[in-house]
């Protein structure tokens, strides 16, 4: 009998409140560390959705940020100046999960006393690995074919060391339609800099608020970033309209909000 494996990689990218994608779902979607802090670890659970059991591998990449916020993987021997891949441990490396189950997946920050004061990435890849083939139905001529997709799902790390300056501008925006859904697309510049922004975008129209997107980051190696925000419902017609954009600072340790950028186009 003759079998043909197909193996099918994909990655999910996007960031939503509880990450999921697959047979992979994970929780918190992000890895923020303060090397002035003494919080050196933080937790993660990784669950499996599916209704079979699972196997993943935990890995930790580079990845440069694309236009319009899509990733694509670092080869290692081409890691960045300000990869914080050197500086992170974790465990468990690999695990194997039941329908429903999960794990804790620990990663911790090891000391940087003698790292340049600069905004250091890199990504957690949790990966399916190859489980026991199903038995596949077989035609009269004893050939077989079974697809085996293998999923993986990355969050983003990141470590401040000292402060870095910088300074971002939302040089343009636009009406656009996709999908039969109405967007704002805005362009997010870097002027200069290289410090590593992560926020929230809102857009309003006469104080009324009519798009806003929480997580919006602008990666270190970064220059340009387009991002489109969907309209709320309700809201149809801003041709002509005049929207004032905010991309200002979403995290909750902030007392005082720091506005990144702010501008006023006409739609």
């Amino acid at each position: 009998m003759k079998k043909i494996t197909l193996s099918v990689l994909l990655f999910s990218l996007c960031f939503c409140a509880v990450k999921v994608y697959g047979n992979i779902s994970i929780y918190p979607y992000a890895v923020d560390f303060d090397a002035s802090s003494k919080k050196r670890v933080v937790s993660i659970s990784v669950s499996n959705p599916s209704n079979e059991r699972k196997t993943y591998r935990v890995s930790v990449i580079d990845m440069k940020q694309g236009i319009t916020g899509g990733f694509k993987e670092i080869p290692s021997d081409k890691r960045p100046e300000f990869s914080a891949a050197p500086f992170i441990a974790f465990s468990p490396k690999q695990f194997t999960l039941g329908p429903g189950e999960f794990q804790t997946v620990n990663i911790s920050r090891k000391p940087m006393l003698n790292a340049p004061t600069g905004e250091y990435t890199s990504h957690l890849k949790i990966q399916e690995v190859d489980t026991p083939m199903p038995k596949e139905a077989t035609d009269s001529e004893g050939i077989s074919a079974v697809l085996k997709f293998k999923y993986s799902i990355t969050i983003p790390i990141y470590i401040r060391s000292g402060k870095t300056e910088g300074r971002v501008s939302i040089s343009a925006a636009k009406l656009e339609e996709r999908n039969g859904q109405q967007y704002i697309s805005i362009t997010l510049t870097r002027e200069e800099g290289l410090k590593y922004f992560r926020g929230k975008i809102i857009a309003t129209v006469n104080k009324n608020i009519v798009s806003e997107m929480k997580n919006m980051r602008l990666y270190p190696e970064s220059h340009e970033r387009i991002i489109f925000l969907p309209l709320n419902k309700g809201v149809t017609d801003l041709a002509g309209k005049k929207v004032k954009i905010i991309y200002q600072s979403d995290t909750d340790t902030d007392k005082k909000k720091e506005v990144f950028s702010e501008a006023e186009f006409t739609l």
